[in-house]
């Protein structure tokens, strides 16, 4: 038996919000997240989605990470 990635009430509640009209602006951060393939939400949600599908979503600083230093 595989778990269900959202409760039943979290699908009724995103059917919901695709049916009533978005601003432009609410559009366009939609659209920015799809393209960049990652979750589209609060921290809190984000970082719960992390959890549970065990990948990484926030962006990180840029670069390669620094060296930790050796004692």
């Amino acid at each position: 038996m595989t778990e269900e990635l959202f409760k039943e009430q979290q699908r009724k509640d995103y059917v919901e919000f695709i049916r009533v009209g978005m601003s432009e602006k609410e559009m366009n951060s939609i659209r920015y997240y799809t393209r960049t393939g990652r979750p589209f939400g609060s921290e809190e949600f984000i970082k719960k989605m992390e959890k549970k599908l065990e990948r990484k979503f926030m962006l990180m600083p840029p670069g390669r990470p620094k060296k930790k230093e050796r004692e």
